[in-house]
């Protein structure tokens, strides 16, 4: 089962950059039938990971909630996808500038949306109730580290890794989730 989930994976992400490259859709629907590629893209063991949760901004692809010992410390995120054709970046002036392109701004602009809706909030989403913790964090899935690689030369990583604000997160498609099969 794994194996097969990883293999679809996989077989997605080749298709980037073909004539029909997979739609967020699609992606959308592969981690929802294999929500432990996501928890391991992000790193953490997560309590709780719901797709499709509809915030006052609209519909957040995955809220996630890990538990810590105390209910203060307990993490409240999101995960926003997009897909690995997107671009990540965009390099100005002679290559010194960084920002970031439409979709991970589109990306950023949404999560700020989705935090201001959780301030102070208990969700219930499908029965299940969950008090918003203190710490929160966004992952944005998104491109493929050949375009980081093309974009950025070395004085540059610290321009990208400084691009959004502490609590949010860039992750590409193809990090290295997962050994080769």
């Amino acid at each position: 089962m794994i194996r097969a989930a990883l293999e679809e994976f996989d077989s997605l992400l080749n298709q980037h950059g073909k004539d029909h490259a997979p739609t967020e859709h699609e992606w959308q629907r592969s981690f929802d039938e294999n929500p432990f590629i996501l928890g391991r893209a992000v790193s953490l063991t997560l309590d709780g990971l719901f797709p499709q949760v509809r915030l006052t901004s609209g519909r957040v692809d995955y809220l996630f909630h890990k538990t810590a010992s105390s209910p203060f410390f307990s993490t409240t995120g999101f995960i926003e996808l997009k897909r690995p054709d997107h671009s990540i970046l965009d390099v100005y002036n002679s290559g010194n500038q960084v920002v970031p392109a439409r979709h991970l701004s589109r990306a950023y602009s949404q999560a700020c949306g989705y935090l201001k809706d959780i301030e102070n909030a208990v969700l219930v989403h499908n029965g299940v109730t969950l008090s918003c913790g203190n710490n929160r964090l966004v992952f944005i899935i998104i491109g493929t580290t050949d375009e980081l690689m093309r974009k950025l030369h070395d004085e540059m990583v610290g321009l990208f890794e400084n691009l959004l604000p502490p609590g949010f997160q860039v992750i590409t498609y193809d990090q290295g989730w997962f050994p080769a099969l």
